[in-house]
């Protein structure tokens, strides 16, 4: 039993039966495309093994029985749901009063297409709706008929089946569906129509589909309560109907709490008791101390209370702030009036609502306190202060640079106005300071109504205000903390992780340097989301939250995340909730495993979760945090999401009447979350906002939502069992750059060979010095001769295109001789490195299997002893292929360097095989071929414009690929390869002599090897240096600063590429004004680089993935391990048929600009306190520190359970004091 993707079904799930084994027909008789098509490969046999696709619909029992539900072709799409017929023909056949049943999709009316089902009895009575009921026991709703008809018999055609044209139309109930048939269903129908606008609601109509959300659900709670009706907010969204909510009221399932009534008589009291605070216990000392800080003692104390959840997260990060930072939750609002009496007119009115709301009187107390409370005063007076502005710019930003962005929440009203006369526009400023202690967005929208009526004189026709008292009693009286802590731990007990979107790690900060962005949803799709969401009976938020999982899986590079929603927090408020103007919002944990889900998967769990998050939305996000498994010193989430309903722009024409002659200078509301999303859902349209620290990119997370819910759509409409990380995230513009644009190398390549490009040049050149080596020289045309004699000799051992040669020889003029030799005799060079162990190189001559090898005597002598391989020993004087010394064979005549038939080579043929390092610990030998390394030295001599007047430095081991540069380079443009003899990296002094004696132009170190010419003392006489270039290891911060002080006009290149590409796939030029680590560049020539997750994926600019390399630089694969070969090198989504490409295992990132960063090793990770870190990133910043010459970092755990990061350093000289790098390093990385 199988999906589509060929995968087995869990038991009780519906999947296709593919049948193998003995029993498979041969096939169908002279039909070998059908046969092909019906009999295909089993993937669960063995090789060869095939399997026939019967096309049937079947489910095992838990038995491990089969149970036929229909045929595959048979299925029907309604609502965006794929539907068996047949599954429901089974369920209503198992009726005992029914003999057969036949079910169809019908469209009676153009675009109304229903299910309906045809049953005949047994001669049983039984009627429709008594089946639909079974069908809705047994089956989702959305696979309940509409209409169940009952016939005497099924029309037949002549041969016997049902004739589905001649059964008969149904006769469906009206629209609204049944009347109220109790007082409780007409009242609540009643309120449904009038909350939703509509004339009439029927008992059975869903709320959500009649255009309902969570914002009309809180006013549709909120009038049931009023009438006496309590209803749970579980209730209202699991069964949003009348007759669901009916039931419910009359269980009694409301919840609502009896709040106990305040004990502080109402004029007041001189002395306040503990009997008189039922909401919170304290000691008549403690409440001496809160009236102590009370203008005007006891008597102005109206009520005292603990916080409401919001409350106490916001406290708890205002703490966080000393006096003189910035308060994240403090909003300013900056207003513009047109002339003085208009500003003091808004201030009487401010006041009067101040005066009119107990939250806007309250203080909060905390010190000496067992918690802390808030205060309630009787009178409380908004301070306003006039100051006088310079004029010298915007007038909102002077105001606010006045203001301060800090305040005291011990005294009421936690809301301040500061005023000034504009010399610019001659209009008068207000700064309106407001705390996120006494306010949520809907409390604004209440303040600023309440404002315009005062003002426009309608202030009796406001309702009587709301105490607040009623919301923290319901808040902290309602659910248990029992209740919460059980549900938060079964939600995110095994969450270890935080999610971590761009990295951002930082929930404490001030909202400073975050960057915003506002983007609207096409008029389109937002239809088309209020019709989705209407047909699968959710809100448009429930869709949105689906979204945001997945866009968020994919800025995290995980698939299991968690984000913060933000709560309404007036569903369970109680009575008139939505008039209260305090902070009733609350922000809680979501999780979504975007793996394990398909597009419609997704859309119930979430409107689950959603649901039963609404019954905890009283719940301390402290008390969720604490039920993961995440460290309480790490957070839990650094995402928030928040949906909201007609949102609106303070100032606009709404509130048009008393507040003419005002207008919106500016708003500043932070938060301390490093990104936060909003989704403003207008009614018709909607509104996205994105708010991003560095490095994220508020822009492409907008572009992301966007994207990510047109493919949701798409997916629910399409095919809803599409997997959920199958839908794309990147909008076209971004998707675009990482796949294309920062991918556009193709350039034309010459159809040559290295050695065509070589022998070229000694035509044009013969005289040039070719390779200097200490005090010897050869010009192009004696180094041609000589590599074409000892290429006869090769040809005649049997070496040809296809061939491996080995030469293990050190650096040297000969060495160069017999590259080219090999080259030109059409085989690959396999280089062996003498300094390896005689183990090693026994392993690489086996499993190479070289033709022959060619060495210097000496070699033959010590090292060839029982290898079984012919040789050709090579020095100066000539040419031995037998043992002990004997004549050159080749020697002699002009004839020997150009006789013989040439073998020929094309650019797809191997050019040389060289042995990385395997996981394993054995080596593995990577293929590359003369049209890779042709485009790379190409490449290379075109970006940094070497020519003939150049001298590069030979410097690499010849195991190590960049040495083929640094040999191929000057030979095919006519500069001159000066050899640094074996051994000279590892004496600094020596190797700065060399460059100097041999007036070498370029030069190219490993970075640690760099750092100790750096740092010798006549380096800075170098005059001929133009160019440093690195690689195999990341160019520390501090390494590129010593190069340019020394150098200050030098080109500092920085490469990157693994061995099974051809030597380098990225480079960049280093700059001073770059970070820590210099970023290690964009893709080469006729190469592409792709940054994917784990499904191979895009992931957005600045999030890490996986490097895959495509394109002409790849390696052919590694020599004679084809299984090897295909693990690695796979198949390229995004290139033409039959493209691959390589998996690096390298972590990386795209910077905006389309360079690449270096992130670490995708097996070297390690998790720490919940953290997944990369110890090469860390590794980067302390060997960026200038005492530091070498770090290594790794997780150690010597005491069992405690597991730490522990970093190992080199110092330079005495090194740093203790402490420093610790220091140097917490500045530059998450704690």
């Amino acid at each position: 039993m199988l999906d589509r993707f060929l995968e087995p079904v869990a038991p009780g799930v519906v999947g296709e039966l593919y049948v193998a084994g003995l029993q498979l027909a041969r096939g169908y008789l002279g039909r070998p495309g059908l046969t092909g098509e019906r009999f295909v490969a089993c993937p669960y046999g063995g090789a060869g093994e095939r399997m026939y696709r019967t096309g049937d619909l079947v489910r095992w029992t838990s038995d491990g029985q089969l149970v036929f539900v229909g045929r595959a072709d048979d299925q029907v799409k309604l609502r965006g749901y794929r539907i068996e017929p047949g599954e429901v023909e089974t369920v209503l056949a198992a009726h005992p009063a029914v003999e057969r049943a036949v079910v169809l999709v019908r469209e009676d009316a153009p675009g109304d297409r229903r299910l309906v089902a045809y049953v005949v009895a047994d001669g049983q009575a039984v009627g429709g709706g008594e089946l639909r009921g079974l069908v809705g026991e047994r089956l989702p709703e959305y696979m309940v008929p509409s209409a169940v008809v009952v016939l005497d018999g099924m029309p037949l055609t002549a041969n016997g089946k049902v004739d589905r044209a001649a059964l008969p139309a149904p006769e469906y109930a009206s629209v609204g569906g049944r009347g109220p048939v109790t007082v409780v269903e007409e009242l609540v129908c009643q309120v449904f129509a009038d909350v939703l606008g509509v004339e009439r609601v029927g008992v059975e109509d869903n709320f959500f589909e009649l255009g309902g959300h969570s914002l009309l659900a809180v006013t549709l709670a909120s009038r049931l309560r009023e009438r006496g009706f309590g209803v749970s907010v579980r209730a209202l969204l699991m069964a949003p109907t009348p007759a669901g909510l009916a039931a419910a009221a009359s269980t009694g399932g409301g919840g609502a709490v009896d709040v106990p009534p305040n004990g502080i008589p109402g004029e007041g009291a001189q002395v306040i008791t503990p009997e008189m605070l039922p909401l919170v216990e304290l000691t008549a000392a403690q409440i001496d101390l809160v009236c102590a800080s009370v203008e005007g003692g006891a008597a102005n104390v109206a009520d005292v209370y603990p916080l409401a959840p919001l409350q106490e997260g916001i406290f708890f990060h205002h703490l966080l702030a000393d006096s003189g930072d910035a308060d994240p939750y403090l909003l300013s609002l900056a207003l513009s009036f047109d002339n003085r009496a208009r500003l003091d007119g808004f201030l009487a009115a401010l006041q009067q609502v101040v005066d009119r709301h107990d939250i806007y009187r309250t203080g909060v107390i905390w010190e000496g306190l067992p918690e802390p409370v808030q205060v309630v005063w009787r009178r409380a007076v908004v301070p306003v202060r006039e100051v006088v502005l310079p004029g010298n710019g915007d007038a909102a930003a002077e105001l606010l640079e006045v203001a301060g962005r800090w305040m005291d929440v011990r005294r009421a009203p936690l809301l301040r106005v500061v005023v000034a006369a504009d010399p610019a526009t001659g209009r008068w400023v207000a700064l309106v300071q407001v705390h996120h202690l006494l306010r949520d967005h809907t409390a604004l929208e209440v303040v600023l109504s309440e404002v315009a009526a005062l003002l426009d004189g309608r202030g009796d026709e406001l309702p009587v205000p709301m105490p607040f008292r009623d919301f923290v009693a319901q808040a902290r009286l309602g659910v248990s903390r029992a209740e919460h802590e059980e549900y938060f731990a079964q939600l995110l007990g095994d969450v270890t992780e935080p999610t971590l979107p761009f990295g951002l790690a930082d929930a404490h900060g001030d909202g400073s340097d975050v960057q915003r962005v506002r983007m609207a949803v096409d008029d389109l799709l937002a239809r088309r989301v209020r019709e989705g969401a209407r047909a699968l009976g959710v809100s448009p938020a429930t869709l949105f939250h689906v979204a945001w999982a997945r866009v968020l899986a994919s800025l995290a590079g995980r698939t299991d995340v968690v984000f913060g929603t933000v709560l309404l927090g007036r569903m369970n408020a109680g009575a008139g909730a939505e008039r209260i103007p305090g902070p009733f919002m609350n922000t809680l944990p979501v999780r979504m495993d975007v793996a394990d889900l398909d597009a419609l998967g997704a859309v119930r769990a979430m409107q689950e979760q959603l649901a039963g998050l609404l019954v905890h939305e009283h719940a301390p996000l402290a008390l969720a945090q604490k039920a993961g498994g995440v460290p309480a010193s790490v957070p839990l989430f650094t995402t928030l999401f928040n949906y909201r309903h007609g949102n609106r722009v303070p100032g606009d024409d709404t509130h048009a009447g008393g507040m003419a002659g005002m207008t919106v200078l500016s708003t500043e509301d932070r938060t301390n979350y490093p990104l936060v999303v909003s989704v403003d859902d207008s009614g018709t349209g909607f509104v996205l906002t994105a708010g991003t620290a560095t490095p994220g990119d508020p822009e492409l997370v907008c572009a992301s939502l966007h994207t990510a819910i047109e493919s949701l759509i798409d997916g629910l409409e399409e095919a809803p069992s599409t997997p959920l990380p199958a839908l794309e995230v990147l909008a076209p513009r971004d998707r675009s750059r990482v796949l294309e644009q920062w991918n556009d190398t193709t350039r034309t390549l010459p159809d040559v060979t290295v050695v065509d490009l070589f022998e070229r040049q000694v035509s044009r050149t013969p005289d040039a010095p070719a390779v200097i080596c200490g005090d010897e020289e050869i010009s192009y045309a004696r180094l041609d001769a000589r590599a074409s004699r000892l290429a006869r000799v090769l040809v005649e051992r049997g070496v040809g295109p296809e061939s491996v040669v080995a030469v293990a020889m050190d650096r040297s003029i000969d060495l160069v001789v017999a590259l080219l030799a090999v080259l030109k005799a059409g085989g690959a060079y396999l280089p062996v490195d003498l300094a390896y162990p005689e183990q090693r190189v026994a392993f690489m001559l086996a499993d190479a299997r070289p033709v022959c090898v060619i060495a210097r005597p000496s070699w033959r002598e010590e090292g060839a002893a029982g290898l079984g391989l012919p040789m050709i020993t090579v020095d100066g004087h000539g040419i031995g292929d037998r043992v002990g010394d004997g004549p050159d064979p080749a020697e002699g005549t002009e004839a020997a360097a150009g006789g013989g038939q040439r073998p020929l080579l094309l650019p797809a043929h191997p050019m040389y095989v060289m042995y990385t390092s395997g996981s394993t610990g054995t080596p593995k030998g990577v293929t590359v071929t003369h049209a890779a390394v042709v485009n790379h030295v190409l490449a290379r001599v075109a970006e940094f414009g070497w020519d003939r007047t150049d001298r590069l430095m030979l410097t690499a081991p010849m195991g190590f690929d960049p040495s083929v540069w640094q040999t191929f380079c000057p030979l095919v443009i006519g500069a001159s390869l000066v050899i640094a003899p074996t051994g000279s990296t590892a004496d600094p002094a020596h190797l700065v002599e060399l460059v100097r004696r041999h007036d070498v132009t370029v030069l190219h170190l490993i970075a640690s090897t760099l750092v100790g010419v750096l740092e010798e003392p006549t380096v800075s006489g170098l005059s001929t240096l133009r160019q440093l270039a690195s690689g195999g290891e990341a160019v520390p911060g501090a390494l590129r600063d010593r190069a340019f002080a020394l150098f200050p006009h030098i080109d500092l290149v920085q490469g990157y590429g693994p061995a099974e590409t051809c030597i380098a796939v990225t480079w960049h030029r280093c700059s001073r004004e770059e970070g820590t680590l210099p970023p290690i560049g964009g893709p080469v020539a006729n190469t592409r680089l792709y940054v994917l997750d784990r499904y191979l994926r895009p992931v957005p600019p600045g999030v890490a993935g996986e490097l895959y390399v495509a394109g002409l630089p790849l390696a052919r694969g590694y020599h004679h391990r084809p299984g090897l070969t295909g693990e690695r090198f796979v198949a390229c989504p995004y290139g033409g048929a039959g493209e691959r490409m390589y998996r690096t295992g390298d972590l990386v990132r795209w910077r905006a600009d389309g360079v690449l960063v270096f992130m670490g090793r995708a097996d070297d990770q390690v998790k720490i306190r919940g953290f997944r870190i990369e110890p090469g990133e860390v590794e980067a910043v302390l060997a960026a520190h200038p005492g530091v010459v070498q770090a290594a970092v790794v997780a150690r755990e010597d005491v069992p359970g405690d597991k730490r990061l522990v970093a190992y350093v080199v110092p330079e000289g005495d090194g740093p004091a203790d402490g420093d790098l610790r220091r140097f390093a917490a500045a530059r990385l998450p704690e």
